[in-house]
């Protein structure tokens, strides 16, 4: 069995402010970060409802597009070329019953690898959703206003923009409207390309301990070019003489 490493947000358990969760909505536990949600409001069955719910609505049936014109589809949206961690990333669609999801996995880079999953989207038929991320997506560096690979300033930004293969503009967006289709019953069919996007907002690091504020006394300096007035006398006074990994060591210097 592999052993896979945790990957960590630097806000995980935040709550839903910032548009997902950790873990299950219902629980904001541990797991990947979350968003759920439903599409049947984007679309009007009309006369040739598949069936009709316990509310009296009539629906249809949403699925994603053939495995057939997957890769093909992916490409047009700008999803191939995507990575996670420097690993492009691939993508398949598993059928469940009652629901399929699309699933987007890249190398681990260990020794053996295995294939690491980095976010699933999980569609049920009646348009119900669920988008996991469970690894980081590979974004622009910070202020990155012309070009993959080239920041204008130094720092960080929570940006959206994605590494990608496109040399003509930036993936700020994951486009699965593109990848999913609406059918009725007798198998009209309409997608929702540019209805249904997600956004995956950029993590930065944090300083988020107390500060480190130490005291370096010259009295402890034993060196050819300054003797101070106490040296080797402990750390009492906020510093050592020497190493303080290696207190036998007399470090003996000459003074002329």
């Amino acid at each position: 069995m592999a052993l896979r490493t945790t990957r960590h947000g630097t806000s995980p358990n935040d709550g839903p402010h910032d548009g997902s969760f950790t873990g299950s909505p219902f629980s904001n536990g541990p797991g990947p970060a979350t968003v759920c949600g439903d599409l049947s409001g984007l679309v009007r069955v009309g006369a040739d409802a598949v069936s009709i719910d316990d509310c009296g609505k009539p629906h249809g049936t949403f699925s994603f597009v053939s495995e057939d014109n997957l890769q093909e589809t992916l490409q047009e949206l700008g999803f191939i070329g995507l990575s996670s961690r420097g690993y492009e990333l691939e993508y398949h669609i598993e059928d469940n019953g009652g629901s399929q999801t699309l699933v987007a996995e890249a190398a681990s880079g260990t020794e053996g690898g295995y294939e690491r999953t980095v976010f699933t989207l999980e569609v049920f038929s009646d348009g119900k959703y669920e988008f996991k991320l469970f690894d980081q997506l590979d974004h622009d560096p910070p202020h990155d206003f012309f070009t993959d690979g080239v920041s204008a300033f130094p720092g960080s930004d929570q940006n959206f923009d994605l590494q990608d293969s496109d040399p003509n503009g930036d993936v700020s967006s994951l486009n699965f409207g593109g990848l999913i289709q609406f059918s009725d019953y007798d198998h009209d069919t309409v997608g929702l390309t540019d209805a249904f996007e997600i956004k995956v907002r950029d993590d930065v690091p944090e300083v988020r301990c107390d500060p480190i504020c130490l005291t370096v006394d010259e009295d402890d300096i034993v060196t050819n070019q300054s003797l101070g007035s106490h040296p080797k006398d402990g750390d009492s006074d906020g510093s050592s003489t020497g190493s303080p990994f290696n207190p036998f060591d007399d470090m003996s210097f000459s003074f002329m």
